[in-house]
């Protein structure tokens, strides 16, 4: 019943763009989008760790890190997928924000393990 409802809404808006005078490509691109489900990388943006360290050293850099599941919002049952992001701030503030950020990204999914802490570790900076 779902992937009906997809294809009808692709076939729609295939329709609706070929009549608004929209460029083959950029239908394709739409309907290849709605196809695919929304499995793109919504991690929140976290600073570069080896570039903040290289300035300021490791003991004044925090670093992040989050665990979880994220909810596949696309499919009948409930689906889940790892996921996992680590990062550099400036400040605790930053990376607690960014932790809250990282949970709303699971959509609903469990989260499995989160901290900040400094300093950043070595595997980080390879």
């Amino acid at each position: 019943m779902r992937l009906r409802q997809t294809l009808t809404f692709a076939v729609v808006v295939l329709a609706a763009g070929l009549a608004a005078g929209m460029a083959d490509a950029q239908v394709r691109t739409v309907i290849e989008t709605i196809l695919a489900g929304d499995y793109s990388d919504e991690r929140p943006l976290a600073g570069n760790c080896r570039a903040l360290v290289d300035r300021l050293g490791t003991d004044a850099v925090w670093h992040g890190e989050f665990a979880g599941k994220r909810r596949d919002i696309y499919a009948n049952r409930n689906r889940y997928h790892s996921y996992f992001a680590s990062g550099c701030f400036l400040t605790e503030r930053a990376c607690r924000i960014w932790q809250g950020r990282s949970l709303t990204a699971l959509r609903g999914g469990p989260s499995i393990a989160t901290r900040c802490h400094r300093p950043v570790p070595n595997w980080e900076l390879r």
